[in-house]
């Protein structure tokens, strides 16, 4: 298995006014957008982007190995192969990332500490995720 580390990095605008843009649901405003810093080790056939003004992130293994995407607090969170994408269901990030605000009770088992509990979520080698760490999580804009 290879692990490899996801850097990503949003970019927050301060100050600049909100961007129009038109998506499915009519207009969407952002004042942040996202990018890739680095994927490490560089994988031939992985491909990493952030979408939806960096709210989004998406891996696309085309490789034969299996990318390890860590959770926030550097536990095993998902496994993206050829053979499907894999959720360890005791990652603190799978309970986190059922909200949007990230606010929510752990249970004892959603621990980094916890042996991973592995679950199927899809058989191709591709996923999308919120990732809480390139989200502006407060109410107030950033300076």
């Amino acid at each position: 298995m290879l692990v490899v580390a996801l850097a990503l990095t949003t970019l927050l605008l301060a100050g600049a006014p909100a961007a129009q843009a038109h998506t499915d649901r009519g207009v969407a405003g952002s004042n942040r957008a996202g990018r890739v810093a680095e994927l490490s080790p560089q994988m031939p056939g992985v491909d990493l982007s952030v979408t939806q003004f960096g709210d989004c992130h998406q891996v696309l293994n085309g490789s034969s190995s299996t990318v390890t995407v860590c959770g926030y607090s550097n536990e095993e969170y998902l496994r993206i192969g050829p053979d499907g994408v894999w959720r360890n269901e005791n990652s603190p990030a799978t309970r986190l990332k059922l909200r949007l605000d990230g606010r929510t009770t752990l249970p004892a088992n959603a621990a980094p500490d916890v042996p991973p509990e592995w679950r199927q979520v899809s058989t191709g080698p591709e996923c999308s995720w919120h990732d809480h760490r390139t989200n502006w999580m407060l109410s107030t804009r950033p300076r």
